[in-house]
């Protein structure tokens, strides 16, 4: 956001910009990211293969009680 004001920052609770360059503040986390997507994905795609077994386990079940 942008913000234009006749009062000074300090005055209305914002804080300081830090001197540092902002690149340097978000480099680790950005690193990070491709990992964490793809550790996400691994457990999305886990979880959703386990949902799919478990309801093909139950028809399976079920044309088996129903046949025999």
């Amino acid at each position: 956001m942008f913000f234009v004001s006749d009062v000074p920052f300090e005055k209305l609770g914002f804080v300081a910009a830090p001197r540092q360059p902002m690149p340097v503040l978000t480099a680790s986390a950005l690193g990070d990211t491709p990992t964490v997507i793809l550790m996400g994905g691994a457990l999305l795609s886990g979880l959703y293969w386990i949902t799919q077994r478990r309801e093909e386990v139950a028809k399976a079940e079920v044309q088996v009680d129903s046949e025999g």
